[in-house]
C-alpha cells in the first residue's frame, strides 16, 4: 500500500507497531498486535493531527483501528514486516529492521524516522504509479523530490489547490504541465499525508497548525549527506555520492526522473531550491563548508526568487 493514499498511513503508527512486534520477540497475532497498539496509542500518537473542519480529529473519526490495518499494510508494502501466507494471521517483523533495533525501547520517534530515511525511503524504485495499489514508498519519494525542485522554497506551501498562497496545483501547473495526468500528486487527499510525512523525516519544516510548508531537507541532510564529506569534494562529486542514500535528490534516480519532467528543464549547474536550502541551512550552522573557489566549475543554488549563490565546493564542517 503507498505512504500517501489512503490517508490513514501514519508513521507514528508504523512506530508503534514496531515496538510491540519487538516487544512479542517479532512476531505477534495480527489481532493482539492491534489489541496492543490501537485504539488508545495511536489516539496519543496522532492527537492534534489533521484536524478536520470543526475541531474533529482525524484519529477519532476513523478510529485507531483503520489506522493500524492501513499503517501495516504499507509496511507490508515497504518490506518492514514479513509476506505473510493466505489465512496466516501472525504479524512477523523483518529481519533488517529486527537486527537494526535491538530491543522495542531504542525505537524512539527520532531513531524510527532516521531508520525509514536510511533504509525504507533510500530504497524507493525510481518508477511510480499512482493508480498502484501494491505499491510502497514509491509515492512518498516521488513527492519528495517534487518539493525539492519547487521554486523559491522560503515562501511557504499554503495548500493544494490554488488560493491566495502557493499551492500545489499552481506549482505543478506552472512547472510541470496544466494535463493533470502529469503531475505527480494530483489530488488533495495526497496533501495532508505529505506532509505529515515530510516533516516527520526531516524534509520539510511546518509552520502551524494551518499546513503550512516550508521545504527544507537540512534535518535529514545532516544525517544522510553530512557523513559522507570525509574531505572536500566538488559539488558535482558530492551528488554523485549523494545519489544512493538520496534517491530524491537531483542526481539520484527519482531525483533526474523528475527534474527532467519540468518545463523549463534546470540546467546541470543548477541544484534543486530545496536541496540548495537545505545545504546553506548546514553551512549556517556549520555542520559543513560551501565554497566558492576561483577558476572552479560551480553551482547554482537558487534560494529564492531573486536570490541565487554559486558554490563549487562542499567540505566537512567545523562542528562534526
Amino acid at each position: 500500500m503507498p505512504f500517501l493514499n489512503p490517508p490513514d498511513v501514519m508513521p507514528e503508527a508504523m512506530r508503534f507497531i514496531t515496538r510491540a512486534l519487538l516487544a512479542g520477540g517479532g512476531s505477534l497475532i495480527e489481532d493482539e498486535l492491534f489489541r496492543l497498539v490501537s485504539p488508545l496509542g495511536l489516539v496519543e500518537a496522532t492527537s492534534g493531527e489533521g484536524e478536520e473542519p470543526g475541531g474533529e480529529s482525524r484519529s477519532y473519526r476513523t478510529g485507531g483501528r483503520i489506522i493500524a490495518t492501513a499503517s501495516l499494510a504499507a509496511m507490508r508494502g515497504a518490506g518492514l514486516v514479513e509476506p505473510t501466507a493466505r489465512g496466516d494471521r501472525r504479524v512477523v517483523l523483518a529481519q533488517h529492521v529486527h537486527s537494526h533495533f535491538q530491543s522495542w525501547e531504542q525505537v524512539s520517534a527520532p531513531e524510527f524516522a532516521a531508520f525509514l530515511r536510511s533504509s525504507v525511503l533510500a530504497g524507493a524504485r525510481d518508477v511510480y504509479d499512482e493508480a498502484d495499489q501494491n505499491g510502497g514508498v514509491e509515492d512518498l519519494a516521488f513527492a519528495t523530490a517534487l518539493l525539492l525542485a519547487i521554486p523559491d522554497p522560503l515562501t511557504p506551501i499554503t495548500s493544494f489547490e490554488k488560493g491566495s498562497g502557493k499551492s500545489l496545483v499552481g506549482v505543478q501547473t506552472a512547472e510541470i504541465s496544466d494535463d493533470i495526468g502529469k503531475w505527480v500528486i494530483r489530488n488533495r487527499e495526497r496533501y495532508l499525508p505529505l506532509t505529515r510525512w515530510v516533516t516527520y523525516l526531516g524534509l520539510a519544516r511546518g509552520i502551524n497548525s494551518q499546513g503550512l510548508l516550508v521545504v527544507d531537507p537540512s534535518e535529514a541532510l545532516e544525517h544522510l549527506a553530512v557523513p559522507l564529506l570525509d574531505r572536500q569534494l566538488s559539488m558535482n562529486e558530492f551528488l554523485d555520492r549523494l545519489a544512493p542514500v538520496m534517491p530524491y535528490s537531483d542526481r539520484g534516480p527519482i531525483g533526474s526522473s523528475l527534474r527532467r519532467s519540468l518545463n523549463p528543464r534546470p540546467g546541470e549547474d543548477q541544484v534543486s531550491p530545496g536541496l540548495a536550502l537545505g545545504l546553506q541551512t548546514l553551512n549556517l550552522r556549520k555542520k559543513l563548508q560551501l565554497t566558492l573557489l576561483s577558476d572552479a566549475e560551480s553551482m547554482e543554488f537558487p534560494i529564492g526568487v531573486d536570490r541565487s549563490i554559486r558554490y563549487s565546493h562542499i567540505a566537512p564542517g567545523v562542528t562534526r
